[in-house]
């Protein structure tokens, strides 16, 4: 992990290690920095959308770790891309007042870090009651609350497959009563506390 992407060396670095046969990831972090330019932007009569893009991020970082997975040409040549896949997401504050659209925005940037941990982004069913995801090993659900979780049963009865299961629930309860039946198809996971703490506080 590196909280200091620049133009992201680390994750070419981490690229071609993986292409040596390493099982590395990484994570880049960066704040899009503009270099002191927005005032100059600004005045240009930019929108903040479009200053942003003009951010290290957006201009060279991405940008050159998509060509080192993906390939390119030099000018001179082609060069092979070193393969691997590439996810960014943008975080934001989510408020702390009890109001229904912080609910729903805390519960959708969870499961964006749920996806995260667990490496799985292909969506495969996407309800207000729980989503499913898939790679190409595995499946996870994300089951916004406990009513939800009949229909979130019929949903992965027909998918054949192993799932890691999260159930967004203020108590203490584990639900393994609940999928006693597909027990050899499922692992409930807990949602990681650093989450929690904050649903809590939000659904209180």
């Amino acid at each position: 992990m590196d909280f200091y992407a620049g133009t992201g060396t680390t994750a070419q670095a981490v690229s071609e290690l993986r292409k040596q046969g390493f099982d590395y990831k990484f994570i880049l972090c960066t704040n899009n920095e503009l270099n002191g330019e927005e005032k100059k932007l600004r005045e240009q009569g930019l929108s903040e959308k479009e200053i942003q893009s003009h951010g290290i991020y957006q201009a060279v970082t991405y940008p050159r770790i998509k060509k080192v997975i993906q390939g390119y040409n030099n000018g001179k040549s082609e060069v092979d891309g070193l393969g691997g896949n590439l996810k960014y997401f943008k975080t934001s504050f989510v408020p702390a007042d009890p109001a229904d659209k912080n609910k729903i925005a805390l519960t959708e940037k969870a499961t964006e870090m749920l996806c995260v941990k667990e490496d799985i982004f292909e969506s495969v069913k996407s309800t207000k009651q729980y989503k499913i995801f898939r790679n190409k090993k595995r499946y996870t659900g994300v089951v916004f609350n406990e009513q939800a979780i009949p229909r979130f049963k019929k949903a992965i009865a027909k998918i054949d497959g192993k799932f890691s299961v999260y159930i967004f629930f203020l108590g203490d309860d584990t639900f393994d009563k609940e999928f006693e039946d597909l027990k050899k198809k499922i692992k409930l996971s807990p949602i990681p506390e650093a989450i929690l703490r904050i649903y809590r506080r939000i659904f209180k």
